[in-house]
């Protein structure tokens, strides 16, 4: 069924990818990059995946990214209900630095709770399972909220007719860092869920507060050289996989059931 689910949901993606092209077919055939750019941007996320320090397969990873997929779309939802009606208001149309923190902690708490959502769907049947599964499933789920959003944003400069120009290095790098972001914060979360330490969640939640607040201060109440901005995302995601190991180390294997005895038959 997992696996079901993540094909139909990768399926979506490629349609949504074409249907980019067929709704500005000139603006792509003028500027194939920023199509180019979708498929860098999921490649270089999926590096995230080779080097999380646990031996997992690609299909054992690939079971949960239609969950993440689904999660990120939700999120999104959410977060335009969150962010546009409650905490706008709350913020003001011309917020200040900290008002653009709360509106990272609005995105912050919708992505988490989608990944959160999706990920309790998924392992819910997941006790006694062995911890390859559950950090498969963490990873796949974050893989997938990270390709989301890639197609979101690469639809949105395709509709907008904003052209990347190769090799767009500080834009592949901002996708790189968010990329990495999402696939640990998964496996933070799914950890976090089996062993129910919600410390790892706190942890996630913070950091994804400071990176989104820091990324809409930028251009409007901070004005800060965008490589080094760039650099201090790279941090937050070495600091999300900080996070992850330790929630790692954590999650132990199951205990085996034990054996019925004569008198139970």
């Amino acid at each position: 069924m997992p696996f079901l689910v993540s094909l139909g949901f990768g399926l979506l993606l490629a349609v949504a990818i074409v249907q980019s092209y067929l709704a500005k077919p000139e603006f792509v055939s003028a500027h194939p990059f920023n199509v180019a750019w979708i498929f860098l941007s999921i490649l270089l996320t999926c590096s995230w995946v080779a080097i999380n320090r646990e031996a997992v397969g690609a299909t054992d990873v690939a079971r949960g990214v239609g969950f993440g997929i689904a999660s990120c779309l939700f999120a999104f939802f959410l977060q335009q209900i969150v962010n546009g009606d409650v905490f706008r208001r709350v913020a003001g149309n011309d917020p200040d630095f900290g008002g653009y923190f709360l509106l990272g902690l609005g995105a912050a708490v919708c992505q988490v709770f989608g990944k959160w959502a999706a990920l309790l769907l998924v392992l819910r049947r997941s006790q006694g399972r062995a911890r390859h599964d559950i950090i498969s499933m963490g990873l796949g789920v974050g893989l997938g909220f990270a390709m989301a959003e890639i197609v979101v944003i690469g639809q949105g400069l395709i509709a907008r007719s904003a052209a990347l120009t190769p090799p767009a290095l500080l834009s592949l790098m901002e996708r790189f860092s968010a990329g990495g972001f999402h696939v640990y914060s998964g496996a933070a979360i799914a950890i976090a869920i089996a062993t129910r330490r919600i410390r790892w969640i706190v942890g996630i939640l913070m950091l994804h507060t400071v990176a989104d607040g820091l990324a809409g201060a930028q251009g409007h109440v901070m004005h800060q050289s965008q490589l080094i901005l760039e650099f201090v995302f790279l941090i937050l995601t070495g600091v999300s996989w900080w996070l992850y190991d330790r929630a790692r180390r954590t999650l132990r294997e199951p205990e085996p059931l034990p054996r019925p005895t004569l008198a139970e038959g």
